[in-house]
């Protein structure tokens, strides 16, 4: 049972390399599962999926690096503090990479991307269940926001599967609008005719508020 509001006091933060492995947790949980089985194929002997998330995570220059988190953190009154949910986010480069160059796996969000060069893109986002009354996919989108804005962007952007209509939502609500879309196509979670939305806007809606209710999600 999730402590209740009066027991925890929430923050934001930028991760850190000891969050290597909530955050591990978290990506599989905002990709449907699917980050579980896609690396480990990759893992060694003796490895298990975690240790190859977890070195993908902690690699130089790393996409889904402590850097381009954003944690939500629960800390409690005996001074314990646990990972309740992370947003990744990341910079589109005024030139996306090459989609011919993207796996399977990666060549339909490639090519969305090259919609959106330039873009502060809101990646992944997922919340423990045990916190999922606490509106922390609100309160982390506002983070973002205005991460974006002090850094000096005004388009945002996202790719969302079709099927998430929580997390699309939480978008529209933004003010962020289908601008194009892509079959999922082969290794994915989901299947391969379903698919992905690309979501933009300038300058979102306003900061929303984020203290009561049941709201949160999961995903892309």
């Amino acid at each position: 049972m999730a402590a209740t509001e009066q027991q925890v006091q929430i923050r934001f933060r930028t991760g850190t390399e000891a969050d290597a492995e909530d955050v591990a947790i978290l990506f599989d949980m905002s990709n449907a599962g699917y980050i579980t089985q896609l690396w480990g194929e990759e893992a060694q002997e003796g490895e298990t999926w975690l240790d190859v998330a977890k070195r993908k995570i902690l690699a130089p220059g790393s996409e889904i690096g402590p850097a381009h988190t954003i944690i939500a953190e629960a800390g409690f009154g005996d001074g314990r503090s646990k990972v309740a949910g992370m947003l990744i986010w990341k910079l589109i480069p005024d030139v996306p990479p090459d989609p011919s160059r993207e796996t399977d796996a990666t060549r339909a969000f490639a090519e969305l991307k090259t919609h959106v060069p330039g873009s502060f893109y809101l990646s992944n986002m997922a919340v423990y269940p045990d916190w999922r009354d606490y509106r922390l996919a609100t309160a982390m989108l506002n983070v973002a926001i205005t991460t974006a804005y002090k850094m000096g962007y005004k388009t945002i952007s996202a790719i969302v599967h079709e099927s998430n209509t929580k997390l699309l939502a939480h978008y529209d609500k933004r003010g962020m609008a289908v601008t194009a879309s892509m079959p999922v196509g082969p290794r994915s979670a989901y299947a391969a005719e379903s698919r992905w939305l690309l979501l933009t806007c300038q300058q979102p809606h306003g900061l929303l508020q984020s203290n009561t209710g049941k709201s949160d999600t999961d995903g892309q």
